[in-house]
């Protein structure tokens, strides 16, 4: 429910082209994996015409050592080696600088 609401709220204040196919493509990485936002990009976008199949490839890329160290500590914090307290912190930590990179790179984008 909660990525639903996010991946709309980013469609609706951050993408103005190719919104639709965009939408879908994040909403089926961040609830499953990149091979189900293609999926559902497929679905809108079958010749693959649009460059949302590109830019989902190189997200992956991108947050690939994001994604990988998240494991390493939700792992962490599950067998007690860290705080859950101290795993929650940085989770929000990361995702409040993630949102603001974000801002800051859509706003040079529509410049």
């Amino acid at each position: 429910m909660v990525a639903t609401v996010a991946v709309l709220w980013v469609a609706r204040r951050w993408i103005d082209q190719w919104r639709q196919e965009r939408a879908l493509a994040l909403f089926g990485t961040v609830t499953g994996t990149a091979a189900s936002g293609l999926a559902l990009l497929a679905l809108v976008d079958p010749e693959l015409e649009s460059p949302v199949s590109a830019e989902l490839g190189a997200m992956v890329v991108v947050s690939a050592p994001a994604v990988l160290g998240g494991i390493g500590l939700a792992t962490a914090a599950a067998s007690g080696a860290v705080s859950v307290a101290l795993a929650t912190a940085v989770f929000a930590v990361v995702g409040i600088a993630s949102l603001a990179v974000l801002a800051a790179v859509m706003g040079r984008v529509a410049e």
